[in-house]
């Protein structure tokens, strides 16, 4: 699922923490025979994604979004399950190869943050041999939750 991030986050509420564009895909092998199916749901509002299993090898999929209109892909096929994902990336494009430093370690943690407390903590990770690739910082290093306004106080 792709997810997008809200902020700020409410206590006991149901509105939802993230946005999704949902994706379910399915394996079935019969005999000799592979049978492979997904779903695609495209829509903007908030949505809710249940499976419900009906038996051992049975599962049910539901999709409840708030409003918007109903645009959904489906895919099969009786070949393989390559088929399917080809089909869908025919229609979603194709996923470009990820930069060489997104295949190591990250650090990402939601918590207020300064410089000096990220030097410190590359520095612990350093001590206790531990590589680190790539350190994340969410909102909190910004200028009042500005995206690409570093918080000079925190951040000089």
């Amino acid at each position: 699922m792709f997810n997008t991030d809200r902020f700020p986050h409410f206590y006991q509420t149901n509105v939802s923490l993230y946005g999704s564009l949902p994706y379910l895909t399915s394996h079935n092998a019969v005999e000799d025979v592979s049978i492979d199916s997904s779903v695609m749901w495209v829509n903007s509002a908030p949505t809710w994604v249940d499976l419900f299993s009906l038996s051992s090898s049975t599962t049910l999929g539901t999709f409840n979004s708030m409003g918007g209109e109903i645009e959904v892909f489906v895919f099969a096929s009786a070949v393989s399950p390559l088929r399917v994902q080809k089909s869908l990336s025919d229609i979603s494009g194709y996923i470009p190869m990820p930069p060489l430093h997104s295949l190591g370690f990250h650090f990402s943690k939601y918590e207020y943050f300064t410089a000096l407390t990220l030097a410190e903590r590359s520095q612990n990770f350093t001590k206790f041999n531990f590589p680190v690739d790539v350190f994340w910082m969410d909102i909190e290093h910004t200028q009042e939750h500005m995206y690409f306004i570093f918080n000079e106080v925190n951040f000089t």
